[in-house]
């Protein structure tokens, strides 16, 4: 069971997008595919529910560990082979939550174990930030891609992130991989963007 991380610091890039994608190629590829939505807004949850603030159970629903079991908020849909975890803005109490955790960032790997074998791959969207959402993810993951747009600043913002996980590597996940970068938006209008493009 492959888990995938989604992640970039910066918003707009259209990280979910990608997230939502992918998760539909590896469906299409006859793979059992978990999408789990770990931001706030619901984003990556918003096409399987006409109201992510009415879906009955959540990925909160199950944080922390003794709230319940994952199959709980894993949801059916009409799409053959994907199934979601959805998210809303309940998630943004989420460190308010696991604020007295001292392994807090364990969580959600901890969660996957109940489901192992069930799936051949999990998607994780990470939110546009370096909380502990983020950490979570990171830390739950075996590999992360990192999506971007061919900006400056786009790329510069990566660097935050490249720095959490190394940290994440060191103290929590040492297997973490960076699956590699991918421009999800690039300008063709100038010479700048195509420079960014080719790093």
């Amino acid at each position: 069971m492959k888990k995938i991380g989604i992640g970039h610091n910066k918003g707009g890039v259209g990280k979910t997008t990608f997230c939502f994608c992918l998760g539909g190629a590896f469906a299409e590829m006859d793979k059992r595919v978990l999408m789990v939505d770990m931001e706030q807004r619901g984003s990556l949850s918003s096409p399987f529910a006409k109201n992510i603030n009415d879906i009955p159970c959540v990925i909160t629903d199950v944080l922390p560990d003794d709230r319940g079991p994952t199959k709980t908020v894993v949801h059916k849909t009409d799409f053959e082979n994907i199934d979601p975890v959805p998210a809303n803005l309940t998630l943004g109490r989420l460190e308010n939550d696991l604020i007295s955790e001292r392994d807090s960032h364990y969580c959600l790997a901890d969660k996957f174990t109940e489901i192992e074998g069930q799936y051949d791959v999990i998607l994780l969207d990470a939110p546009s930030n370096l909380g502990l959402a983020t950490r979570s993810v990171l830390t739950a993951s075996e590999g992360v891609i990192i999506p971007l747009e061919a900006q400056d600043y786009s790329v510069k913002r990566t660097g935050y992130l490249d720095t959490v996980i190394q940290k994440v590597r060191k103290r929590g996940n040492p297997s973490l991989t960076v699956l590699g970068y991918v421009t999800n938006r690039a300008t063709t209008g100038g010479d700048r963007s195509s420079r960014i493009s080719s790093r």
